[in-house]
């Protein structure tokens, strides 16, 4: 917990005056561990600010949620996955192409067609809350912005016995911003910041094409019959008050725009200075690090990162390594190998390959670890990066947020869903190399460790970002902006 967190008094009110024993919490959220981790963060720091707060997950995450404190509801249907599970559920998922056809495969598949479950999984969770709390507490959603269970019941479908209007929603992005800004190409390619007169121009006209053509049209009309046969009764323009004529939404913008306040989480710095978002968009800052679990005990080989740690500065024989290709990747020759291949041979480097699943072996894969190297299944982030001289990573939003949350530079390495646009960001905010591919050759990423284990500017910049972040007070952010949703009355 932030020490700079709002204190809860005595009186059990929270930072504005709310009573906390008339406020109900609900946790929407993707059932998968990069979009849960950060919704348990800020829920658990709910519970210990004294809420009462409810986490809609699926079942196989009930124990995830149980640590937190926070009571669990679950999904039904589809939408009842989970990461133990997703590729029994989506078979197809490991073999799905990039680029394009991934992006609209990640929008059908993980956003449109668990729709109807997911939106019976919000309207189960409310008449249960309704039925504990009584007609007397208020209900406020804290949504995750890749969840699509919300949204129908924004564009008017039936609400559960009990509400008369909807809940007031505050979203946690935890992707880059689905929200197209005529500052910024649309979601996808990671092309550059460009808000000059031209690049807006290009900015607009690659929107309007995206939107256009396939596949991204057919996704679209599977979006709008899937809202109809949920009970909407408003199409998504209506959401958009008309900025879609000035420049077509991508195709995740509604889950985005939908909410009546949107946190986007992560620092100013790490974003782009967008002049057309929504007076309900807000910066709610990068997550800082967890405390550690109490159940944590340092594996065997846990005694030579600690003797090489990167706090040592100098005093210390070998700097280390960490690659991680997060937790849905899971083919190994796109980073994780490479990464090996080219700093195998190092003696004043120790490569840590974290493969994100318990379990997961590279037996098959590599003939012979290097001798500098340990590979491992499964490990906490947080408590390897605090002694970690560079990250590779194939850019996943959350391990971004770590990177800078440990102040740790990072080699930056992704080429499918919204990577390209963490790679772009993380470059600009000045902390990374951008490799610009998702299949980086073993040569390209031994010189780009080597480029900043070389240039102390990028640790000095990622230092600067960890300061900001630790000062912009993420989890006191959500608390406050919730409350203030709560206190205000009424829908955007």
């Amino acid at each position: 917990m932030s020490s700079s967190a709002p204190s809860t008094g005595d009186n059990g009110t929270g930072p504005s005056g709310i009573d906390k024993d008339n406020l109900l919490v609900l946790f929407c959220c993707t059932p998968i561990a990069g979009h849960m981790n950060p919704n348990l963060q800020i829920a658990q720091y709910l519970v210990s600010q004294g809420y009462d707060v409810t986490f809609l997950s699926s079942a196989l995450n009930e124990p995830l949620v149980d640590r937190t404190g926070a009571h669990f509801l679950p999904h039904l249907g589809l939408q009842n996955y989970s990461s133990h599970n997703i590729f029994q559920v989506f078979p197809e998922l490991p073999h799905k192409t990039e680029g394009f056809e991934g992006f609209a495969w990640y929008a059908e598949n993980l956003w449109i067609s668990v729709m109807p479950s997911a939106a019976e999984s919000v309207r189960q969770a409310l008449a249960a809350l309704r039925r504990r709390g009584g007609p007397g507490k208020e209900v406020v959603i804290v949504c995750e912005a890749f969840f699509s269970g919300i949204l129908p019941f924004k564009l008017g479908a039936e609400l559960p016995e009990g509400f008369d209007t909807g809940p007031k929603t505050l979203c946690t992005s935890i992707l880059p911003a689905t929200f197209a800004s005529v500052d910024t190409g649309p979601m996808g390619p990671g092309l550059p910041f460009d808000n000059s007169l031209s690049g807006r121009a290009r900015n607009i006209l690659l929107a309007n094409l995206f939107a256009a053509m396939s596949p991204f049209k057919e996704v679209n009309i599977h979006r709008d019959k899937m809202l109809r046969a949920c009970g909407a009764k408003r199409t998504v323009e209506t959401l958009f008050n008309g900025h879609d004529k000035i420049i077509a939404p991508g195709l995740f913008d509604a889950s985005w725009v939908c909410h009546d306040t949107v946190l986007q989480m992560c620092i100013p710095s790490l974003d782009y200075p967008y002049s057309d978002w929504p007076p309900y968009a807000k910066w709610g800052g990068t997550l800082p690090v967890k405390p550690r679990d109490p159940d944590f005990k340092p594996p065997a080989w846990f005694h030579v990162i600690i003797a090489n740690s990167s706090t040592l500065g100098e005093a210390r024989q070998n700097k280390i390594i960490m690659v991680t290709q997060g937790t849905i990747e899971i083919n190994y020759s796109h980073l994780i190998i490479p990464t090996l291949k080219a700093l195998g041979e190092r003696d004043d480097l120790i490569v840590v390959a974290l493969l994100g699943s318990r379990g997961a072996t590279l037996d098959s894969l590599i003939q012979a670890v290097p001798e500098n190297a340990i590979v491992v299944d499964y490990f906490p982030y947080d408590e390897l990066l605090p002694h970690t001289d560079v990250l590779v990573t194939n850019a996943s939003y959350g391990v971004f947020s770590h990177s800078v949350a440990n102040g740790v530079p990072a080699v930056m390495a992704g080429s499918s869903e919204d990577k390209p646009e963490v790679a772009m960001r993380a470059e600009r905010a000045g902390f990374a190399v951008n490799l610009g591919t998702g299949t980086p050759a073993p040569a390209a990423l031994g010189d780009a460790v080597e480029k900043i284990l070389g240039d102390g500017r990028y640790k000095t910049r990622a230092m600067e970002l960890k300061r900001e972040a630790e000062d912009f007070d993420a989890l006191g952010t959500v608390e406050r902006e919730m409350l203030a949703l709560v206190g205000r009355g009424g829908s955007k």
